[in-house]
């Protein structure tokens, strides 16, 4: 197969060769940056003309063996071009010259001059090159020297002094040489390359579509495609990387990737391209210190003078590990280079690094970055410029490298004060991306506290974090330390109730909590009694404050509490414009939004987007970082895992353990609710009526009974009619239904569904007044359900009504992700409500705006939502619906037929 890009050389290589067969010695260097192919190409070139009957001898230079005379050319003689009294003969001067000839210094630089460092007898040379030209008497001879920048001073002054005796004979001499950052030897550049009959070419790295045809050997079209762009901008076109990435790609088991693979290949490619330009004490100064105009450089860093460092980025930059002269190292590139390196060195490095930039007035971050690389504090300075480049941290709490500095500032061990100021900041730090790490430091701050090390205030901290996770003792610790005794005692009571005697009062407790805020909503008399209006008021007032403060934890309470309301719009355009005013939030309060977001989507029956809202916030924070709140998003992951069918997936959520505080607090009232609910989706009615139950007594005590928040009558009425037992279970659903204040939709749905199984002669008029609070509430999943009881309803009367109705609720639960509900039954001979004429389209009387309509509400849409998706007002819909239930002749929502002729595909969830 030809080498990608290197037709026109090898074109130029058989011109050459063509040529020295009547105009005598040439001489033709190949020349280019590390990994370009140059030794790939003569070797190929030598195939060529062998076939075309020349002799062919090779031999590679190696720096390893540049301090022994003649090892580089001495490779010459040993192939079948002499005979054997020859190869006696050039084994004997071989050894003599090597013998008379000073032996080099490796580690020296090259000479000055070509007159210094070589020195074989003409008599050695003479006898060699003989012996070489016999071998062109016979046939056209081409000699292959690669790596020559490697070869050592004798061997160079033998090939200027063969090629200069070769005259007329057919010989020719290919050379390879790197682009190096390193001066090369006066012999070669001086002497050997000098001449009329001297011929360059330079390897270039490949272009995109030279990389493109290297991926073509291993990838289908789609995938070059998709690769070859990052691919050509993370190896610069150099060939030995972009094969290292295919070799690592290769190793990793896949069939065709997604992305790129930098593995062990692609490391070994890069560190083997900068030794070969020798350019690795600058490649490791930049890798720790990228260039920048305004501070010390790479090379100022490795101890390399302007101009040598200029002339290494040049070579980086050919060898298309660098985008440019002057400019950095790509990042996969820069791991490769640093992952070349032992830990100390590396280390020593990023320290001298920091020490370099903290004199240049370099800015923290930049010097701090560099201190936790070394993972070093050398002093005191370094202490404070840890802590300066941790910057605020109302605004970098949370961040991966705000907590790596502070850590490393306290292992720098300061005392005192600073000591107990630094670990505060650190467990500030940490509580935004886990809590739960965060609150090992508690005991130390604790005793700082005591001790005075600490200011009063930071007492109201670290009792809000003990009581997030749960750890009462260590709450009680804290009471009297701070500002306000008893203040401890007074935040436990509002979040966990279970813990106060009876009869006994909580005090609400001012601050910005999620626990505290949350609790006082729960208990406040305006959810509770029927004023809706002045709690939603009430909330909203909450979040209004939100707004104008970064990172503030109320909000979250205010929106959970809003969908406990059952207003989920509401919800999620303060979630919006919270989330816009806070785009930079810290890992626990991104989580947070996203079991805000859970909680929406559940109301709507969205049971995948509970399922991924839920994971992706244990994903930013541990489950164990989410302390005593944890039972909400465990029994909203849960109760979708449940409608899902997916049992036992719910049974492993169910035993993570939560704290122990969280039974005496309302935060477990989900988690119990989504414990009932599983054991009843797998058989076990009775010990799911002791979980409603136990809801139910909790609920009472603590003075939080909302049927919004867990709606444990309708719950425990579910159970009893699990068994048959249908006289508690009306009982226990009317109840709830004359608890229920006006707005709380989705709650009535879900309680006139239950009530309709228990009591049969008012099944079909409470089927049809959930349905129509279901649609209001938007909430699909429950709709749904009763779609599914209706069918099953008119199953025996109206078969034809019950297929489509079942129909329609299968679909509406598949799109909700549900298991379980409706079915594919066929529809009947003419949509229901409508004559079946038996030809053409019985819609036809409905415009298009019509159809459009009909159709989103037939898939339970509500008003609202349908006239938001088509930019109408909601009046506008009503006036559709009432000329499309006139001419299907149909009286109700429920009635639209599921399949409108000629309207899109269904979209529920956009």
């Amino acid at each position: 197969m030809a080498i990608a890009e290197r037709t026109g050389e090898m074109r130029r290589l058989d011109e050459v060769f063509a040529a020295s067969r009547s105009a005598g010695g040439t001489v033709f260097v190949v020349e280019g940056p590390a990994g370009t192919g140059k030794t790939k190409l003569i070797h190929e070139f030598g195939e060529r003309v062998v076939a075309a009957g020349a002799t062919f001898l090779c031999a590679t230079a190696s720096r390893a063996e540049r301090g022994f005379p003649l090892s580089a050319v001495g490779q010459l003689f040993g192939g079948p071009a002499l005979r054997t009294r020859q190869l006696e003969e050039a084994e004997r001067l071989l050894a003599e010259g090597a013998a008379a000839a000073p032996r080099p210094d490796p580690r020296r630089p090259p000479p000055a001059s070509a007159a210094d460092g070589a020195a074989v007898p003409a008599e050695v040379l003479r006898g060699l090159s003989a012996l070489l030209l016999s071998a062109a008497d016979r046939a056209p001879l081409v000699i292959a020297v690669d790596d020559v920048h490697h070869a050592d001073p004798a061997s160079l002054q033998f090939l200027h002094y063969f090629v200069r005796r070769a005259g007329a004979a057919p010989v020719l001499l290919v050379l390879t040489e790197c682009v190096r950052a390193a001066p090369p030897h006066p012999l070669l550049h001086a002497e050997l390359l000098r001449g009329p009959r001297v011929h360059r070419r330079r390897l270039r790295t490949l272009t995109r579509d030279g990389v493109a045809d290297v991926l073509a050997e291993r990838f289908d079209p789609l995938t070059v495609r998709r690769l070859v762009a990052e691919c050509h901008r993370a190896t610069g076109g150099n060939p030995l990387l972009v094969h290292a990435l295919v070799e690592d790609h290769r190793t990793s088991g896949g069939a065709q990737p997604a992305e790129l693979v930098f593995g062990e290949a692609f490391r070994r490619a890069v560190l083997t391209c900068l030794h070969r330009c020798e350019a690795v004490p600058y490649a490791r100064g930049l890798a720790v210190l990228p260039p920048c105009a305004s501070r010390p450089g790479p090379g100022d860093l490795v101890g390399l003078d302007a101009q040598a460092a200029a002339l290494t980025g040049e070579v980086l930059a050919a060898t298309g590990l660098t985008a440019g002269p002057g400019a950095g190292f790509r990042e996969a590139v820069r791991a490769a280079v640093l992952g070349g390196m032992r830990a100390d060195r590396r280390r020593t490095l990023q320290l001298r690094a920091a020490e370099l930039l903290h004199r240049a007035g370099a800015p923290a971050a930049e010097v701090a970055d560099r201190l936790v690389a070394a993972d070093r504090v050398p002093g005191p300075w370094a202490l404070a410029v840890l802590r300066e480049a941790s910057g605020p941290l109302s605004i970098a709490a949370g961040r991966p490298e705000t907590i790596a500095r502070l850590r490393l500032a306290v292992r720098g061990r300061p005392e005192g004060a600073e000591g107990a100021a630094v670990l505060f900041d650190l467990a500030r730090a940490e509580w935004q991306a886990d809590p739960e790490r965060a609150v090992r430091h508690l005991p130390e701050l604790t005793a700082a506290l005591r001790a005075g090390h600490l200011p009063a205030h930071a007492a109201c901290r670290l009792t809000a974090w003990a009581v997030w996770l749960g750890r009462v003792d260590d709450a009680r610790e804290l009471d009297g330390a701070g500002p306000a005794p008893g203040m401890a005692e007074r935040r436990l009571a509002l979040a966990f109730p279970g813990l106060v005697p009876r009869g006994a009062a909580p005090v609400p407790v001012d601050g910005d909590t999620v626990i505290g805020t949350f609790a006082e909503l729960l208990t406040r008399p305006a959810l509770r009694e029927d004023d809706h209006k002045a709690a939603v008021a009430h909330i909203e007032h909450i979040l209004g404050e939100g707004v104008s403060a970064p990172w503030a934890r109320a909000p979250i309470a205010a929106m959970t509490a809003l969908v406990a309301l059952d207003e989920v719009e509401r919800a999620e355009q303060w979630c919006d414009s919270l989330e816009r005013s806070d785009t930079d939030r810290p890992p626990l309060m991104a989580a947070l939004y996203h079991v805000v977001r859970a909680l929406i989507r559940g109301r709507r029956g969205d049971l995948t987007g509970v399922v991924e809202r839920v994971r992706d916030a244990f994903g930013l924070v541990p489950p164990g970082g989410f302390g005593v709140f944890a039972g909400i998003p465990l029994g909203a992951l849960v109760e979708a895992l449940v409608a899902r069918g997916e049992h036992a997936e719910a049974g492993r959520w169910l035993d993570r353990p939560l704290p122990d505080a969280t039974l005496h607090g309302p935060f477990v009232l989900p988690f119990l609710r989504a414990r009932g609910t599983h054991h009843l989706a797998v058989g076990r009615a009775a010990t799911a009526a002791a979980e409603f139950r136990l809801c139910g007594h909790l609920m009472r005590t603590w003075g939080c009974d909302l049927p919004g928040f867990v709606p444990w009558r309708t719950d425990l009425a579910r159970a009893h009619l699990a068994v048959g037992d249908a006289e508690p279970a009306a009982r226990l659903v009317r109840e709830e239904l004359r608890r229920l204040p006006d707005g709380r939709a989705r709650t009535r749905a879900a309680a006139l569904r239950v009530l309709a199984a228990a009591v049969p002669e008012e099944r079909a008029r409470a089927l049809a007044d959930a349905a129509r609070a279901a649609e209001r509430a938007g909430d699909r999943l429950e709709l749904a359900r009763i779609l599914a009881d209706l069918a099953a309803c008119h199953r025996t009367e109206r078969p034809r009504r019950a297929r489509e109705l079942a129909r329609r609720a299968g679909a509406l639960a598949a799109e909700c992700g549900a298991a379980g509900i409706g079915g594919d039954a066929e529809p009947a001979a003419g949509p229901l409500g409508v004559p079946a004429s038996g030809d053409g389209d019985p819609f036809t009387e409905l415009s298009d705006a019509e159809r459009r309509v009909a159709s989103l509400a037939a898939d339970g849409w509500t008003n609202r939502q349908i006239a938001k998706r088509l930019h109408v007002t909601t009046s506008t819909v009503e006036q559709h619906l009432t000329r499309v239930y006139r001419k299907l002749n149909i009286n109700r929502r429920t009635d639209l037929p599921l399949d409108l002729a000629g309207l899109p595909p269904r979209d529920y969830l956009a």
